[in-house]
């Protein structure tokens, strides 16, 4: 097997199992804590069947992460296992309450889309009186809505409280800041960043528009995080 197809095997399996594994695998410190609402979710919902109230306050929330994952994404040419001079290195970071597969597990994912531009853009946005460098909607990777003017200039977050919430009213949305004190891209350096976002539902805010909508998602996080990569840039899958 050559050298690209083991890349794009370990990066599958990396993706799909969310990286289960023993040791040191996965370690790292961190937390996401502060307040969450998602309709339709028990934990989540203390509000009467059949009722759009928002509650006051809202739940608290704690992620309390004890899985660490991050991960360099090369960018390529379609087809080949070359890199495209075109494109951007990226990064996805995970915090996930256990090592168990990311469908089976609550996380929160955070994309950076540029790599290289990243420390100037988190210069200029400090600069600018800023708490850091903006997160923005949709979620990650999404392909229902359309991305930012300019993807490398946000960060993306998504939450999955895949054990949790398994069939929220809506997925909700994550709007806010986001300032890394350290951003390694080879093995054994370390990643470390504090963020804070506000929840939102874009549904209703489509529907009813602002500032009148009735949400079924609402909240505000922050949260920390210290890892070091345990595996260099792979190939993605294509």
């Amino acid at each position: 097997m050559d050298r690209a197809a083991v890349a794009t095997l370990v990066l599958s399996l990396g993706l799909s199992l969310g990286v289960a594994g023993t040791g040191c695998q996965g370690a790292g410190e961190g937390q996401v804590s502060g307040t969450l609402f998602l309709r339709g979710c028990p934990a989540r919902d203390p509000t009467a069947p059949g009722t759009s109230d928002v509650p006051s306050p809202l739940p608290d929330y704690s992620l309390q992460p004890a899985y660490f994952y991050g991960e360099v994404q090369r960018s390529l040419q379609q087809g080949t296992s070359a890199p495209d001079p075109r494109g951007v290195d990226r990064m996805v970071i995970r915090l996930q309450r256990d090592s168990g597969r990311i469908e089976r597990a609550d996380a929160l994912d955070l994309l950076v889309y540029d790599l290289d531009r990243y420390p100037q853009i988190q210069a200029a946005a400090l600069a600018r009186g800023e708490a850091g460098v903006p997160i923005l909607p949709p979620d990650v990777d999404s392909t229902t809505a359309p991305l930012p003017g300019d993807p490398a200039a946000s960060v993306r977050a998504e939450l999955s409280l895949n054990i949790t919430c398994w069939f929220p009213r809506v997925k909700p949305l994550l709007r806010g800041y986001i300032n890394f004190s350290q951003l390694g891209r080879n093995l054994g350096e370390e990643v470390a960043g504090e963020f804070s976002v506000t929840i939102e539902d874009g549904r209703a805010i489509r529907e009813q528009g602002t500032p009148m909508a009735i949400p079924d998602a609402a909240g505000a996080l922050s949260g920390w995080f210290r890892f070091p990569l345990r595996a260099g840039p792979v190939v993605p899958n294509l």
